[in-house]
């Protein structure tokens, strides 16, 4: 369990620091980011080795390569925004996964 009651799964530690250090910190950033958009979020790892966050089904995933990191969003319409300013604090509907490549090394 991390902090303020969040659960975190050991195996998505793992994964994250046995990566570059530049990766390291995109990784964190978007994990933190997930869970503080709502600590119900839970953390697995799927497909063997690449860590997915779900909530009534897939939030979204990660997986590191070798020079940029995937963020593949699901359907963020399932996790409402905290504020209440839009229907979905990451994507206004998807109907299909979206990848978001982000680079920064």
């Amino acid at each position: 369990m991390g902090e303020a009651g969040i659960v975190t799964d050991p195996r998505v530690d793992a994964y994250i620091e046995a990566l570059p250090e530049w990766q390291q910190a995109i990784c964190s950033q978007v994990r933190d980011l997930v869970h503080r958009a709502d600590p119900e979020v839970r953390e697995t790892i799927k497909r063997t080795r690449q860590p997915y966050f779900t909530l009534k089904g897939n939030v979204c995933a990660l997986l590191a390569a070798k020079a940029w990191v995937n963020v593949f969003l699901y359907d963020g319409a399932i996790v409402p925004d905290p504020q209440g300013k839009q229907p979905s604090w990451w994507l206004e509907k998807a109907k299909v996964p979206c990848l978001v490549l982000i680079w920064s090394h």
